[in-house]
Order: structure tokens, then sequence, then C-alpha cells
């Protein structure tokens, strides 16, 4: 789902009209900060990465991993839920296969 380069610079003017026209032209935001903020919140909301890889358009899983940050909370959230899983004697089901 890759967008030629053209496609890409066409979003770009039309998202700065909107930036402009809700008044936020001045905050220095992109087309790609916004991509980046949408994998982000994608992410951190529980999207697998595999999933979030094709959804953009990545070849490499590595791509996506770079572009997408999980939060503190996140990854605080995904250790506790491992442990409690491990705790109770779980560790083998493993629930990102069981989709």
């Amino acid at each position: 789902m890759s967008f030629p380069p053209h496609r890409y610079e066409v979003a770009g003017i039309q998202v700065v009209k909107y930036f402009v026209k809700a008044g936020l032209s001045h905050k220095g935001y992109t087309v790609h900060t916004l991509r980046h903020t949408f994998a982000t919140e994608l992410l951190n909301a529980g999207m697998r990465l595999e999933c979030l890889q094709m959804l953009l358009g990545h070849r490499c899983i590595e791509e996506t991993r770079r572009y997408a940050r999980l939060t503190d909370k996140t990854r605080e959230e995904e250790y506790f839920r491992a442990m409690s899983k491990i705790e109770r004697g779980n560790s083998d089901d493993d629930d990102r296969h069981n989709s």
C-alpha cells in the first residue's frame, strides 16, 4: 500500500491547508508528524506491530518499529500483563497467536 511520491506531496498540501484553517500552522506540524502520531496512537492502543506495518505500507518491520514509539505507560502495562500470565502459569498461551 505504498503511495507514489507525488500523491504524498498532494496530501501534504491538503493537510497544510487544514492546519492553516484550524489555526495550527504556527505549530510546525507536517504530514510526516501526523503519520508518526497516527502510528504511535494505534500502537499504544494495542494494534499489533505487524498490522501497523501493513497499514503504513512498510516493507520491513524494522521501519515500523522506528516509526512508532511505545509510551512508558504501554510498556508498563505490557510488562504487568506478561508477568501476570507467567504467575498464573499461562506463559505458553500466547494471545498474539489467537487472532
